[in-house]
């Protein structure tokens, strides 16, 4: 309770400090303001005072030199070097670009961009304000938000506003106008007060701003994690191939390729994931680097820096290579994107999923629950292949809004989605979440994650009391629904009763031409006559391995062992070739 108090009395504060504001420079008294309102040395009661300091908690604007405010009052004389940025009198200094002589006629220059802006802002038109070129863009967007009736996020340096658009999802941030920025975040709000909103977003400035500089890894202590208690009580990490000896004697990658190879008696083996893990672990990584700790595809249970060189540790009977690292958070949270299977890979580079795993540890559960619907006339959600994208326009054909118009405009990317067709199947279908939200093409896009082997029937679902109160249950028609969080979690559970969540080695080309006698450039010639024709006849007399190969292909287009997905019949001598082919 008292986190909520505290939040609740930091909204208060801010705004009743939005109105303080109001209350010493009203609109429409501006007009009336006189120089020494405007800036003074006594720093109480001016324009300039209150916009830069006492309104801080509104969007900071701290730095650079008062050349911003247009015209100031100075208790230091400029010197001389400034006379072409700002013409100087016995008292105020002004930009030299406003072409006036005195400090007078340059503050009717200021005065009248200020009476401008705040126009415009109550207006809501933030492209005019965009024109204004009287000030620099930070003081210039902070006097708008003072005016804007709380419509803009207070945040107004532009290179902050592009990483946090970008962070959500909109196209070519960078080349955007700040109006365009701003108009993209404060969708992003929804329905969450202004100034709690603007307080997730500069933590997410700060996530971002703590991981720069650093490389993050994903890293799996053993299958399934085994060794994560060991790594937690020791504070390190570890991984295997001990046999290997200490990395520090090889000088290059290849070396330990060629090793790796001498070792296991696999001369055809590129062990190019694990030479290139035991490579970065020993010779890459760095004290400071941020480490995800994995358990199997879709659970993280740690997280920790990285606080020593790479060390060979002989006292341990297996997994031998070793670094000292400060486990900052341990627990247990899904994640909505499949982990990688490397036992070590570099995700730096992939900035939204670290920040979407960046935010598990802060607390914050930005993510939220949809219930998404599928015309089998249209589309199917069942047939759509695992990891492709469907993209839902927020207008139908006719150009009207969808049903429930703000479940569109809410979802973020991330969130998470269950899939469901609708007559004649009836069944929730798959899993997906929101891959991209793009308001310039006011489209959604959903990824889908997985198909469900064993749906689970609408029947079902109107049985269970608990979903009774279900958004999808109370409207006859739309396409995207809210689910609470605890609505989610009841489904997941009926969706994996029957579809269980099963760990299969993966499968690459690599694997396949080791496995094969066949060289790249027949199997890029067999996979790409199985995609195009979606039918290879392979001839030859029993037990020269057809099966094995044609099992492997298949594998190795799925990319990983997974038996549940392959099947096979046996060509019977009562069958017709019709049959056959059914």
């Amino acid at each position: 309770m008292t986190y909520f108090i505290k939040i609740r009395n930091i909204m208060t504060d801010r705004r009743n400090l939005y109105k303080d504001f109001q209350k010493h420079f009203p609109k429409e008294h501006l007009k009336e303001m006189t120089l020494a309102q405007y800036t003074n040395l006594e720093r109480k009661d001016s324009f300039c005072y209150w916009v830069e300091h006492k309104t801080r908690k509104l969007g900071s604007i701290l730095g650079g030199s008062s050349h911003k405010f247009g015209i100031y009052e100075y208790q230091t004389k400029p010197k001389d070097d400034q006379s072409s940025v700002v013409n100087i009198d016995d008292k105020y200094a002004w930009y030299s670009k406003y072409a006036k002589k005195t400090a007078e006629e340059a503050f009717a220059v200021v005065k009248n961009a200020i009476i401008n802006i705040a126009e415009y802002a109550g207006e809501g038109n933030w492209e005019a304000i965009e024109k204004v070129n009287d000030f620099g863009d930070v003081y210039k967007w902070k006097i708008a938000f003072l005016y804007s009736n709380e419509s803009l996020i207070p945040i107004y340096r532009k290179e902050m506003l592009v990483e946090l658009a970008t962070h959500f999802g909109m196209s070519n941030a960078s080349k955007a106008d700040v109006p365009e920025l701003q108009m993209f975040l404060f969708k992003q709000k929804g329905d969450k007060d202004l100034y709690e909103f603007t307080s997730e977003l500069l933590e997410l400035l700060k996530m971002d701003e703590k991981i720069k500089g650093h490389h993050v890894w994903m890293y799996a202590p053993g299958e399934n994690a085994y060794k994560w208690e060991d790594c937690l009580s020791q504070k390190v990490m570890r991984i295997g191939w001990e046999e290997m000896g200490n990395l520090d004697d090889y000088k290059t990658k290849e070396d330990i390729t060629t090793k790796l190879k001498k070792i296991y008696d696999k001369p055809n083996d590129s062990f190019k994931n694990i030479s290139l893990a035991l490579w970065e672990f020993s010779h890459v990584m760095q004290v400071g680097d941020i480490i995800i700790v994995k358990k199997g595809k879709s659970k993280i249970v740690g997280r920790g820096i990285v606080e020593s060189d790479y060390y060979f540790d002989d006292t341990y009977s297996d997994y031998n290579h070793v670094r000292n690292v400060n486990w900052t958070n341990v627990g247990e949270w899904d994640v909505f994107e499949k982990n990688a299977l490397k036992t070590l890979t570099d995700i730096t580079k992939f900035t939204d999923s670290v920040s979407q795993i960046e935010k598990l540890f802060t607390g914050e559960s930005l993510k939220q629950y949809w219930w998404l619907v599928a015309n089998p006339k249209v589309w199917s959600f069942s047939e759509t292949p695992v990891g492709a994208v469907q993209d839902y326009s927020f207008y139908n054909d006719d150009g009207h809004k969808r049903h429930i118009f703000d479940n569109f405009i809410n979802a973020k990317a991330g969130d998470l989605v269950i899939g469901y067709e609708t007559s004649p199947t009836k069944q929730i279908v798959a899993t997906a979440y929101v891959d991209k939200v793009d308001y310039n093409e006011n489209s959604i896009y959903f990824r889908k994650t997985e198909s469900l082997q064993k749906p689970v029937d609408l029947s079902i679902l109107k049985n269970t009391p608990t979903l009774n109160n279900m958004e999808f249950f109370k409207y006859s028609v739309g396409s995207l629904f809210k689910l609470t969080e605890d609505e989610y979690h009841i489904l997941m559970s009926l969706i994996r009763e029957n579809n269980p969540v099963l760990s299969y080695e993966k499968y690459t080309v690599e694997n396949f031409l080791n496995d094969v006698y066949f060289d790249s450039d027949e199997y890029d010639k067999l996979k790409k006559l199985l995609e195009t024709k979606k039918n290879i006849i392979l001839q030859g007399a029993p037990g020269v391995g057809k099966t094995f190969c044609a099992k492997r292909l298949a594998y190795s287009m799925i990319g990983e062992k997974d038996k549940n997905r392959i099947e096979f019949i046996q060509f019977h001598q009562n069958y017709s070739y019709e049959d056959f082919v059914m």
